[in-house]
């Protein structure tokens, strides 16, 4: 999204990411067609490579790649991924996770029961396994600052929090990408049993004006038949 932002000001922009796809979540054949978009308007994309220094210059910076490559750049953004700011919950007490998320049970109630926390510092409840997950997305911390609320002026009618799949779309020019629950490559890492099926359509039926190419992945647990993910990709309906 901000290569997108700095692309429409104008601004020549590169995009370098240690892994060798775009959107690292996603599995890699469902990037190809926003790596694609990206290179189509004009970003220069750098994949499986990583920033080994920089250094500052008369205008800018100069970015030292660890292939050898140099970047010069009037300015640089991190986003490198994102870390529980807990010190305060350490200081007093309060249980955390192995990563440094605050424990809360499944009404936001940290270990000490009148302390309530929700959003990106918490671990919470994996939809899909019941494991313990940490999501720093903003639904699931829309829902929990609402249950919050609701368990403390209505504790007898309020529901558990149900646990995150990790739902979340993004957009990059005219492509789009969606996902929700477990990825092939996460499932694969965990060892869990899956089968899985891609669908290449369009987005509503041909013959109809205006249909766009839509790329659909889905999962299931090849033992119970549950869908345990899926992830979309194209230039329309991938959010619906």
């Amino acid at each position: 999204e901000m290569a997108e932002q700095f692309a429409h000001l104008g601004k020549r922009v590169t995009l370098v990411e240690l892994l060798p796809q775009v959107l690292p979540p996603l599995d890699a054949p469902m990037t190809r067609l926003l790596e694609d978009e990206l290179r189509r308007r004009g970003i220069d994309l750098r994949l499986g490579e990583s920033i080994a220094a920089f250094a500052p210059t008369a205008t800018g910076l100069s970015c030292q790649l660890a292939s050898g490559a140099v970047l010069e750049a009037d300015l640089v953004v991190l986003a490198i991924g994102v870390r529980p700011d807990t010190a305060l919950a350490r200081a007093a007490g309060l249980a955390l996770g192995p990563r440094g998320h605050l424990h809360v049970d499944e009404f936001m109630r940290a270990s000490d029961p009148d302390i309530s926390a929700a959003g990106d510092a918490i671990e919470t409840t994996d939809f899909v396994t019941g494991e313990t997950v940490a999501v720093p997305l903003g639904g699931p911390a829309n829902r929990q600052g609402r249950l919050v609320a609701d368990h403390i002026f209505r504790p007898a009618d309020t529901k558990p929090f149900p646990g995150a799949l990790g739902t979340a779309i993004v957009r990059a020019f005219d492509v789009t990408a969606g996902l929700t629950g477990w990825t092939e490559k996460r499932l694969r890492a965990a060892g869990r049993p899956f089968r899985t099926v891609t669908v290449n359509d369009n987005h509503h039926a041909s013959y109809f004006p205006g249909a766009k190419p839509l790329l659909l992945k889905l999962l299931w647990d090849s033992a119970t038949g549950r869908a345990l993910g899926a992830q979309c990709t194209g230039l329309a309906g991938v959010d619906k």
